[in-house]
Formats: C-alpha cells, sequence, structure tokens
C-alpha cells in the first residue's frame, strides 16, 4: 500500500511543478499589419520572472536597428500559478511607438508556440495587443 500512495504523490508533484516555459527565442508581430517586426530572447530570471531582449530588429522603419540590439523590451512577465499557460504583472517598453505598456496579461496557446499579450498605457483605457510567435 505504501508503494501505491508513494507513486500517486510523485505523480501528483511532477503534475503541479510542470510550469510553461516561455525561454527561448520569440518574432514579435505588428498587431495592425501582421509583419514581423523584430526577433526577442526570452530567459526566466532567478525570481522566475521573465524578461526579453531584442536580438534583430526586422523592421526598423528608417530606423537604426542596432541601437535597439539588446533593448529590454519585456521584464517581470510572471506565470499565474493558478492558471497554466497564463502570465501576469508584466511590462513591454515598444522603443519605435516610444510607449510602456503596463500590468501586461498574456496567454499561451496549448502547443506552446504563441503568446497573445495585453496591456495598457497607464491608467488609461487605452490597451493593446500583441503577438509573439515562438521561432522553432
Amino acid at each position: 500500500m505504501s508503494l501505491k500512495f508513494l507513486l500517486i504523490v510523485i505523480c501528483l508533484i511532477s503534475t503541479i511543478s510542470y510550469a510553461a516555459d516561455l525561454s527561448g527565442d520569440w518574432k514579435i508581430i505588428d498587431d495592425k499589419t501582421g509583419v514581423s517586426l523584430a526577433k526577442l530572447k526570452i530567459s526566466k530570471m532567478s525570481n522566475g520572472s521573465y524578461e526579453g531582449r531584442a536580438i534583430e530588429v526586422l523592421n526598423p522603419q528608417g530606423i537604426n536597428s542596432n541601437e535597439f540590439k539588446n533593448f529590454l523590451i519585456l521584464s517581470n512577465l510572471r506565470e499565474d500559478p493558478k492558471k497554466y499557460g497564463y502570465f501576469t504583472h508584466g511590462l513591454v517598453v515598444d522603443p519605435i511607438r516610444k510607449v510602456t505598456y503596463k500590468n501586461i496579461s498574456g496567454k499561451l496557446n496549448s502547443k506552446e508556440t504563441m503568446i497573445i499579450l495585453r496591456g495598457k498605457l497607464d491608467e488609461s483605457a487605452v490597451s493593446r495587443r500583441m503577438s509573439w510567435i515562438r521561432i522553432q
């Protein structure tokens, strides 16, 4: 009986400890045009949050794309411990539009290949939807 109990506990622990991982390379897709704007490397930090830095700007719109290399675009995004694949509390900076979106929340699709993020400008009702696609 104790072996059966131990196996059940191990299965439960492995299920509970499984978490969605955003680490890796992603493409940022423009929410208005559908064009790929940049490549982003997302890393999991020691405190459990995620941050993402630009590794390549693909559509600089006449802007020197080198100035955005390694630019911190995403910070403090955390997985919701109660909902698998949901993320909250993030901050996204759009260096081209020169705006910061706060209270970013998002949902990873079931295949973990795309995340849809939504954030607001300060306390206003203006929000933005962002789609990022994982680079395989």
